[in-house]
């Protein structure tokens, strides 16, 4: 690799581009190692920028990860791998951060189903990321 330091994500482009998001996801895909694609919700003022910037890079993600397991080009296995590393564990390496505890990243299975590709933009948190962490007692 040229530049082994750069890392780089699209969280501005996916709130700029909507619907159209998950074209810029899956070119960005093509474009580099998944091991330098960082998740970013390019979220800024109003927390519905941070809201829509992730529900936008999940939709999106998960229309190219599904496109790719149907295609045959991937595994189940393979896309909640690039998930995880897009979505958690290559900021962790980069940053130098240890995860808060040891729960996968992608609780409840294949997040990337028929129905987190079709959601709208209610679509519940279940869907996407397998729902809501629980609390400590």
């Amino acid at each position: 690799q040229v530049f082994p330091h750069v890392h780089f994500d699209v969280g501005l482009a996916v709130t700029h581009t909507g619907p159209g998001s998950a074209a810029v996801i899956a070119e960005s895909l093509e474009l580099a190692p998944f091991a330098k694609i960082l998740f970013s919700s390019d979220g800024y003022g109003p927390a519905e920028l941070h809201y829509l910037g992730a529900h936008l890079w999940r939709r999106g993600l998960a229309r190219v990860l599904r496109g790719w397991v149907d295609e045959g080009a991937a595994t189940d296995a393979d896309a909640a791998r690039i998930a995880a590393m897009i979505g958690r564990d290559n900021a962790l390496r980069v940053y130098r951060l240890r995860p808060t505890d040891d729960r996968p990243i992608l609780p409840g299975g294949p997040w990337w189903g028929p129905a987190a590709a079709t959601a709208s933009a209610g679509c519940p948190r279940a869907a996407t990321w397998g729902g809501p962490r629980p609390t400590s007692p």
